[in-house]
């Protein structure tokens, strides 16, 4: 991305950002309504922005019900995802969901809350491997955003925004990562990947870092304008750490090569290449999502 590009993108960001600040004021100024909105139905923003990362493209024009990104002249398509990890916590006793940026305790009983963690990119494996044996696929380009810090006193947070790409050049690793498609395309209840960032699934399809950037927003004072940052990162491979693995697959990866037993990661496409997928349901049941819902006002 030049200069040029980058000054666009930012210009957008602040926009984006515009309204990311005004749903956490109304949040701030109505903690007791105990209504989320800030973060929510991210695609559109996310498509958005992800042009700047893929010039040639534009927006299909589909409204989330094709494909995300076209290049009318290569006839190629980019499918964009996002995920946000900044969500509601869950009361430990009477399982309400609730904003825990504006409350310390649950509001409905005045317990503590667990934090919620599970946001992922959903893609359909269908969907990309049809995309791709007609030719037309060219990358996913995935977003996630998370908290970095939240200044209660001046009422600020910062978020961050990391932008990811999935691509399918490289010739020793792309069998396996077609293998994670396949498998839930043919033996998943449904053919959606629940892919969290940062997970087994995550490091073993090999995305590359492209960005990280940080948003500050004031909630409080909305003449503020929010404040873009583009930070340092180190590009391409990723580390992969040693946390994420179950006791068996740990033996195998402190002997790699690319392992470090300093900050106990490895380099992620020797991981791919040597930790095996693991075996799973490809899509278990998880049944009545609602009836904690229902409990929690009967």
């Amino acid at each position: 991305m030049n200069k040029e590009e980058e000054k666009i993108l930012d210009s957008e960001l602040v926009d984006v950002s515009k309204i990311w600040q005004h749903q956490l004021h109304l949040e701030y100024i109505n903690p007791n309504r105990n209504v989320r909105m800030s973060f929510r139905d991210i695609g559109s923003f996310g498509e958005l922005l992800a042009i700047s990362y893929n010039p040639g493209y534009v927006g299909s024009g589909s409204g989330g019900m094709g494909l995300d990104l076209v290049n009318r002249k290569t006839r190629k398509s980019i499918e964009v995802k996002g995920c946000c990890t900044i969500q509601n916590s869950k009361c430990v006793r009477c399982r309400a969901k609730f904003n825990s940026l504006f409350h310390n305790k649950c509001p409905i009983c005045n317990n503590n809350g667990k934090a919620i963690n599970d946001s992922r990119f959903s893609i359909n494996a269908k969907e990309f491997l049809y995309q791709y044996n007609r030719g037309i696929f060219d990358n996913f380009t995935l977003y996630h955003i998370y908290q970095v810090s939240h200044d209660e006193s001046n009422k600020k947070l910062t978020v961050g925004l990391a932008w990811y790409k999935i691509e399918f050049d490289n010739k020793d690793i792309k069998k396996i990562q077609f293998d994670y498609f396949k498998k839930q395309a043919k033996s998943g209840k449904k053919p959606i990947c629940n892919l969290l960032p940062f997970s087994f699934d995550f490091y073993k399809l090999c995305p590359v870092l492209v960005d990280m950037i940080t948003i500050e927003l004031d909630y409080d004072d909305m003449t503020k304008v929010p404040i873009i940052k583009h930070e340092k990162f180190i590009r391409n491979p990723l580390r992969v750490p040693i946390d994420i693995l179950r006791n068996n697959e740990k033996k195998i990866f402190e002997k790699l090569s690319s392992y470090s037993s300093a900050d106990k990661t490895a380099d992620m496409v020797d991981f791919t290449k040597s930790i095996p997928y693991r075996k799973k349901t490809h899509g278990k049941n998880r049944g009545d999502t609602r009836k904690n819902v229902y409990k929690s006002v009967t």
